[in-house]
């Protein structure tokens, strides 16, 4: 970009490297990385005349507005809240979602550096890599004193956010592969093997959570690569028949899915100490509070306080107070930011399926709509047993991946091309 000297340009790619590698490691360090890269930027734009705000930063990239809208929500949301500290936190969270998009799309689009989006991929997978063998390592005992326990939580990682994280590298792995024909062997090895890699991590993981959006996601992946369907329900079938295998053969993701039939019988015969019990008290919890204010909510942070109350009352037991939100990403929208906040959120999903759709219909961007699609696919599905935004790590890797792929450059001049029905 005219303004930026070559000193410039390679300081802002080590920046932009060091936080993809950082995402998955430590949400201290890549928070440091993306305040310290936005505070180059406006010393640059301060010391350089031809450098200016609107020439870095454009605000028509697809996902600002979208972005926008929903942490407004929650903004609006702290004005019925009686929690402010919670609300606040919770606000930061999703501050993110905007910071790093804006940063990392713009970034990419004015550098204009081949291969960049590659790159940057790549540096997320690295971090990834890192800490699924810092996983390894605690687990055969080279490292920490949790050996052969499962799951593994490698850097204290949640197992939730263990396989959702794995999730997402796996789907840009799979779109670096599919994008390597014209990449030697070893390249393709070593993309392979982290996708292997991840798998397992995923199964150790134990997060069902993570399962059931894999398996959705893969779906709509198989539904969109194959022209001829009969290839895709051949793929299904093989999909559901290593599942039951899995099932059968592996005591784990045996343990783990049997554990579903046990907590919904245990839930119906009166027990509800349990990981399904508690998920449908909380999500009936939720659905009180949001006909309670069903257009803003309770307000924002203020699901544990209110949750607190029907314990009080005598309307959930106490256990319930362990979990600080009810595990569902729309339940919990519905009940702090009502209908406007829950609007909100859809209109995200709605923007990326949108654009996403632009990018598929372009044989050079097609992967990179994959990618996006089945991203968005797996928050989605994962979202309905788990609040993926209420998640800080989880919020910047959505937002990171978002903004390598769906950005102004390739989508905008798309739009124009793409044939009208």
């Amino acid at each position: 970009m005219k303004g930026f000297q070559k000193a410039d340009e390679k300081t802002i790619l080590v920046g932009l490297f060091l936080f993809g590698l950082s995402l998955p490691l430590s949400k201290s360090l890549n928070t440091t990385v993306m305040a310290l890269i936005y505070l180059y930027l406006f010393i640059l734009i301060f010391l350089r005349n031809t450098l200016r705000w609107q020439k870095i930063f454009n605000h028509k990239q697809p996902l600002t507005i979208p972005f926008v809208l929903y942490i407004s929500t929650a903004v609006v949301g702290l004005l019925f809240s009686e929690n402010l500290l919670e609300g606040v936190k919770y606000v930061k969270t999703l501050v993110n979602l905007f910071l790093i998009y804006f940063l990392i799309s713009n970034l990419i689009d004015i550098l204009k550096k081949e291969k960049l989006t590659e790159r940057l991929v790549i540096s997320f997978i690295i971090g990834l890599s890192i800490l699924n063998i810092i996983g390894f390592a605690e687990y055969i005992g080279l490292w920490g004193e949790k050996q052969y326990i499962i799951p593994p939580k490698p850097l204290n990682v949640h197992h939730i956010w263990l396989g959702n994280l794995n999730a997402v590298g796996l789907y840009t792995a799979v779109g670096l592969l599919l994008q390597s024909s014209q990449r030697g062997y070893l390249y393709k090895a070593i993309i392979s093997s982290f996708i292997l890699f991840s798998l397992l991590t995923i199964i150790f993981s134990t997060s069902r959570t993570a399962w059931v959006g894999i398996f959705i996601a893969s779906i709509v992946f198989f539904y969109l690569i194959f022209s001829r369907k009969r290839y895709f329900i051949f793929t299904i079938l093989f999909m559901v028949a290593v599942s039951v295998f899995l099932f059968f053969f592996n005591s784990l993701v045996h343990q783990r899915i049997m554990m579903i039939f046990s907590d919904i019988y245990r839930f119906l015969s009166g027990y509800t100490d349990t990981s399904i019990g508690a998920r449908l008290l909380m999500w009936k919890a939720s659905f009180k509070m949001f006909l309670a204010s069903p257009v803003f909510g309770v307000g924002t942070g203020d699901y544990v306080i209110t949750l607190l109350n029907y314990v009080k009352k005598g309307e959930l037991p106490q256990f319930i107070l362990r979990y600080n939100q009810p595990h569902n990403m729309y339940m919990n929208v519905l009940a702090t930011n009502g209908i406007i906040g829950f609007s909100a959120l859809l209109y995200i999903f709605y923007t990326i399926f949108k654009y996403s759709k632009k990018l598929l219909f372009n044989p050079e961007t097609r992967i990179w709509g994959l990618v996006t699609t089945i991203v968005a696919v797996h928050y989605m599905s994962a979202g309905l047993t788990e609040s993926l935004f209420n998640i800080h790590m989880l919020v910047c890797v959505f937002a990171f991946v978002m903004g390598v792929f769906l950005r102004y450059e390739n989508t905008n001049n798309l739009i124009e091309q793409t044939p009208q029905n």
